[in-house]
């Protein structure tokens, strides 16, 4: 199997680079632009699908080695490695233990792929603020996403959203109205350590949908520690903490509908939409860790 290192030079603040020296003895890449990892992946998969990457990045760079991966129908073949040197690095915090393969599952909406997280809503304006703190400062991580969650507050939130979903037992609900947030899981954490989804597994062949209803901010900033800390949902039952039911809904779920979006946060990275088809695919994509 050929190893390769795919690495973002943005990444880290430039820690992705000395990082990957350490590895010199692999093939290394480094990524151009938004979009460059996608490509390359793509085209090292179509010429020989038995590729191990190791990402020095975060998990927006993860995300296009994923899409890569996918998009040449390699996941059977290539092997993917994640060394944290991004700024929020969320899909690793799932993992501890020894060091194996794991099968995971992938998110697939609409012709797209996530590994770890879609986020909608208040969440997408929190990442995309983040994102912009990052680029044009030296904020990074937990840091520029707590900063994109209070500057989010203070403008306009809450979207009409119109959702319908297919529960793990095929029984389908629906949902419209104005909700502060809407979450998507196959992992737990995002914004540098958010646990948005305590009960979320990456191979259960489920997602996570997690859903609150908009209110005041005052409430907000009451009910913000509990969602960092995963709080809200208890991880071994998926049930809703009771002080939150009246606000949050949360179910696992294998296909979901939602139109009313303008923009949608996958791992990490906001990208326009009006609307959202999603699916989990089990068991796609090999992650040693």
């Amino acid at each position: 199997m050929r190893e390769i290192n795919i690495i973002n030079p943005a990444a880290g603040k430039g820690d992705a680079v000395k990082f990957a020296a350490l590895d010199g003895e692999r093939m290394s890449y480094l990524t151009k632009f938004a979009g460059d990892a996608e490509i390359y992946v793509y085209e090292a998969c179509i010429k020989d699908p038995s590729v191990h990457f190791f990402v020095y990045g975060g998990d927006g760079t993860v995300n296009e080695v994923v899409n890569g991966i996918m998009a040449a129908g390699a996941q059977n073949d290539a092997m993917l490695s994640v060394i944290p040197v991004g700024t929020g690095n969320d899909l690793i915090r799932c993992f501890n233990g020894p060091k194996t393969v794991r099968l995971l599952d992938v998110i697939q909406y609409n012709d797209r792929y996530a590994l770890n997280m879609l986020n909608v809503g208040f969440d997408c304006a929190a990442a995309l603020r983040a994102n912009q703190l990052k680029e044009k400062t030296f904020v990074s991580g937990g840091f520029a996403y707590i900063a994109g969650v209070m500057g989010a507050l203070f403008s306009d939130y809450g979207k009409q959203l119109a959702i319908t979903l297919e529960d793990h037992n095929g029984v389908s609900h629906s949902f419209a109205g104005e909700y502060l947030l809407c979450a998507i899981a196959n992992g737990r954490f995002y914004g540098g350590g958010f646990e948005a989804a305590p009960a979320a597994h990456y191979n259960d062949g489920l997602l996570d949908f997690v859903l609150v209803k908009k209110v005041s901010k005052s409430y907000f900033l009451k009910m913000v520690s509990s969602y960092k800390n995963g709080k809200h949902i208890d991880a071994a039952t998926g049930q809703v903490a009771p002080r939150f039911q009246h606000v949050l809904e949360n179910f696992k779920c294998r296909k979901i509908t939602m139109e009313g979006l303008d923009t949608v946060c996958a791992d990490g990275e906001v990208h326009p939409t009006t609307s959202l088809s999603v699916s989990i695919l089990p068991k796609q994509i090999q992650l040693l860790i």
